[in-house]
């Protein structure tokens, strides 16, 4: 069956006020929240009922506009990445996700909840798009699903394998979400101890009128109470909090409306972060059955499942640099060496140097010249361990005096810094060394600048408390002098750019979907296969968002809701942030250098690789493998034989 759209709403409300059985009440209201365009999901969304939600028992649809923003006050300027403004306050804008969330029970009265998320799927390079669309509970099992409605592989699937069947809680879904009017209108000195609010009212709560038509609750949250759930790595707790509920009346009822979750955090270095959450709630429709109420209210209290009165702890943090079902990476990668079981060096062979980036060594390429020695026929290859933190012409003359005397005609590789340091080599050699270096490739180099550079003084103040929340480092946003020459329009960019470069010049550029990139950047350690680590990475972190958005929306159960709503939160602004940072707006990313300012100005070649590995994964991702070996071997590139 399908739902009608929210233009036909009340005429469907109106049917099933007519056909609703003794006992029972249905109710709409009007006006959806936003209109078409405005990110309301109302008229978009072809909608099958849950089949297992009983009809007539008590269930609920509603529409849900959920927004978020996160604002820093810093005690050094930040430059807005977009703007190019200096201020001490910024705000980032959380992406706007739009919902319907679908609640009632299964024959067996067990409560069942289903949120799909409406937001059009743009393109997941550009804006933060979520990997799954829908998740269904039964109880407190949450399961997801994609697009397409095919039940995704989680943990919980195991998790559920094991346990036995879920038993019903006799829990009352319509507690938090529909209150009874004339028993409210009757009470003089409006308090949580109302029945009709005591339910799930949540800790520390205290009740107000707004206006003639709104009954407000808010939940004035503790240090301890709106701290991101215990896991690894704690982040400050906030000095301010709050949770705010909102009920608007409609008929003999006061329907949930609004919700609003605050929080700030005072760091000890003078940062402030303020975060906050707002759904916007249109009831599509609403059915009370007044007598299965009753009976589930009456045995609940036979069972003692009394309500909660600590906030939960939802399980472990998201993420580690181990993929679950594989072993953590040695701390100490070997070194370089060629493919094993592959042809070894030649004289007529060609000779490869590799330059790391920052935060890395050496080491970082043995993956990459393991797969080359498979590919090319090579004389021998180098690799240099130089300190990324110096200025990059500093870096060049660093490893100038390491390339060995017999190397000529060398194809220098580069990652990140490591592609200006080879470019900035390469320049010096045609000049003063002529015959030494054939040529250049540039991985993810910020060829023209990175913006975060711009900030990078501070990010690592702004960021810190989110992250370590998180289970998040942020070294690799900590300031090096290397900086003053990445920011984008610097006097070493200029003169890098405009020298005229006789060489072959090639660059591979990366752009990775944005959504949970810094988790990409920062968690996959040296995670291979490369590519399918990181995906799996995105997939827990998405599974761990699900979870907690799905479990926010239990408004019934606030001392569970309000902790998931903080961390769902948390992710989304340090996302938010993370990619504002380092490509804000629509701008592609391999999430630490923008798309754009990848690009190798005046390179006889430009490759572009869609939806590919992070910044940190360059040197083992086999996409990036391929586009390497295909400029090495390309006749019109370096011409490199390749192996028989």
């Amino acid at each position: 069956m399908q739902v009608p759209s929210a233009g036909r709403a009340a005429g469907f409300a109106a049917i099933l006020l007519i056909l609703g059985g003794s006992g029972c009440a249905d109710r709409s209201p009007g006006a959806p929240i936003a209109g078409p365009g405005d990110g309301s999901p109302a008229g978009t969304l072809a909608w099958t009922p849950d089949p297992d939600i009983v009809a007539s028992d008590t269930h609920y649809m509603v529409d849900v506009v959920q927004q978020g923003s996160t604002v820093y006050q810093t005690t050094l300027p930040v430059i807005d990445p977009v703007t190019g403004v200096s201020a001490t306050t910024w705000t980032v804008e959380h992406e706007t996700e739009t919902q319907r969330l679908e609640a009632g029970y299964d024959a067996l009265g067990r409560a069942i909840q289903v949120l799909h998320e409406t937001t059009s799927p743009d393109d997941p390079t550009v804006r933060a798009v979520n990997s799954s669309r829908r998740t269904r509970s039964v109880e407190d099992e949450i399961s997801s699903y994609d697009a397409a409605g095919v039940l995704l592989p989680t943990d919980h699937e195991i998790v559920q394998g094991l346990r036995a069947p879920i038993a019903a809680s006799h829990v009352q879904i319509t507690d938090g979400v529909v209150l009874n009017a004339e028993a409210l209108d009757t009470v003089r000195v409006l308090s949580v101890a109302a029945t009709e609010l005591a339910a799930a009212a949540g800790p520390r709560a205290r009740a107000e009128r707004v206006g003639s038509d709104r009954i407000r609750v808010v939940n004035d949250l503790s240090r301890d109470d709106a701290a991101p759930v215990a896991g690894a790595g704690q982040a400050p707790p906030p000095s301010r909090g709050s949770y705010v509920r909102t009920w608007r009346r409609h008929g003999s009822s006061y329907l949930l409306e609004r919700t609003e979750l605050t929080s700030e955090w005072a760091a000890p270095d003078g940062v402030r972060r303020t975060e906050r959450q707002v759904d916007r709630i249109r009831m599509v429709r609403v059915h009370q059955n007044a007598r299965r109420d009753a009976e589930r209210r009456a045995r609940r209290g036979e069972t003692g499942q009394g309500a909660d009165n600590v906030l939960a702890s939802l399980g472990d943090q998201p993420g580690d640099n181990c993929v679950v079902g594989q072993d953590c990476p040695p701390e100490d990668p070997p070194p370089v060496l060629p493919g094993g079981g592959c042809p070894g060096p030649v004289p007529q062979g060609a000779d490869i140097v590799f330059q790391h980036g920052i935060k890395s060594d050496r080491h970082t390429w043995s993956e990459m010249a393991s797969w080359l020695g498979c590919d090319i026929v090579y004389k021998r290859f180098d690799a240099h361990d130089i300190d990324w933190r110096r200025r990059i012409t500093s870096q060049r003359d660093e490893l100038r005096p390491l390339i060995n005397a017999d190397m000529h005609d060398i194809v220098m590789i580069g990652h990140s810094n490591g592609g200006l340091v080879v470019r900035s080599l390469a320049q010096w050699a045609q000049v003063n060394q002529p015959g030494l270096v054939k040529g250049v490739i540039t991985l993810d180099s910020p060829n023209q600048g990175a913006v975060v550079a711009r900030n990078v003084r501070i990010v690592h103040e702004a960021l810190g408390s989110g992250a370590a929340a998180l289970g998040l480092g942020l070294s690799l946003m900590e300031f090096h002098p290397f900086f003053i020459d990445d920011i984008p329009g610097s006097s070493f960019l200029q003169n890098l750019n405009a020298t005229q470069e006789a060489f072959i010049n090639v660059g591979i550029r990366t752009h990775t979907p944005k959504r949970w990139v810094a988790w990409r950047v920062i968690k996959t350690g040296d995670c291979l296969p490369r590519h399918e680590c990181e995906l799996a990475v995105v997939r827990r972190i998405q599974r761990r968002y699900d979870d907690m958005r799905h479990t926010s929306k239990f408004w019934y159960r606030p001392w569970h809701s309000i902790p998931a709503g903080e961390e769902a939160r948390l992710m989304n602004g340090f996302d938010a942030t993370w990619n504002w940072l380092t490509a804000p707006g629509d701008l592609t990313s391999d999430g630490f250098i923008p798309g754009p300012a990848q690009h190798y100005p005046g390179a006889r070649f430009n490759r572009v690789i869609p939806d590919g590995d992070s910044h940190t994964g360059t040197t083992t991702s086999e996409l990036v493998h391929e586009a390497v070996k295909e400029a090495l071997i390309n006749q019109s590139l370096f011409d490199i034989d390749a192996q028989s």
